[in-house]
């Protein structure tokens, strides 16, 4: 996916399909923040692109929202991934 360049991205907004839950409103949900402070019950798959079978929720953080000085932004889109190693 990102190969060795992967850590040095900070995940901001995660979607996870087929959960009744609309991905526009949590992406434009302002008062929406699962980062901060990371609630015990929120699944930490849902924290990394590692984990595509127990994440249950989308991911926004509250970087959205305070968004300055970005250099770069990659969006990653997967389908049916599997977590091979590098």
């Amino acid at each position: 996916m990102l190969g060795q360049d992967a850590d040095n991205w900070t995940l901001v907004f995660r979607a996870k399909k087929r959960i009744n839950v609309p991905v526009g409103d949590t992406w434009l949900n302002t008062s929406l923040s699962h980062d901060h402070p990371i609630s015990p019950d929120f699944p930490r798959a849902c924290l990394t692109l590692a984990d595509y079978t127990q994440c249950t929720q989308h991911f926004r953080s509250s970087i959205l929202d305070n968004w300055k000085d970005i250099k770069e932004v990659v969006i990653v889109m997967c389908n049916n991934y599997h977590n091979h190693p590098r």
